[in-house]
């Protein structure tokens, strides 16, 4: 039996990996999703005129998300259903980014952000203790 591993630490090697050799990041898709997720909840993709990589109006990206929220609801709720989840409503869905990268699919930016970055501000100071303890002479 294979022990459930976090895809996480390869993504973001991947992501760097796809910068140096690219000089840019992977393509972004903005997706909705429910604020409090549960195991197996569905994401769904906006579809969104992106300038520049960057979301041209809050206006435009809300009309996408009302255009699109019944559906969404309907299959996110049909899957909580089934699982004895609670539903979710139209004010319980938010939008965030996305990406695909290598045979990761759906790899939400914050939430990888979330982990990863007060790990890395902890080594950072580990290794700043470390050589203040390595460079102090008695």
């Amino acid at each position: 039996m294979q022990e459930h591993t976090n895809p996480y630490p390869d993504v973001i090697k991947k992501i760097c990996q796809f910068k140096n050799k690219f000089n840019k990041l992977p393509e972004i898709k903005i997706m909705i999703r429910a604020i409090d997720r549960y195991k197996g909840d569905v994401n769904q993709q906006i579809k969104v005129n992106l300038s520049s990589d960057k979301i041209r109006s809050k206006e435009e990206l809300d009309i996408e998300i009302k255009r699109q929220l019944p559906i969404f609801l309907e299959i996110i709720n049909y899957k909580r259903n089934k699982e004895n989840e609670p539903n979710v409503k139209n004010n319980q869905i938010i939008a965030s980014a996305f990406l695909d990268i290598g045979e990761h699919r759906d790899i939400e930016i914050s939430y990888a952000s979330e982990i990863y970055i007060p790990v890395m501000k902890r080594l950072v100071e580990e290794s700043r203790i470390k050589i203040k303890e390595l460079t102090t002479w008695k």
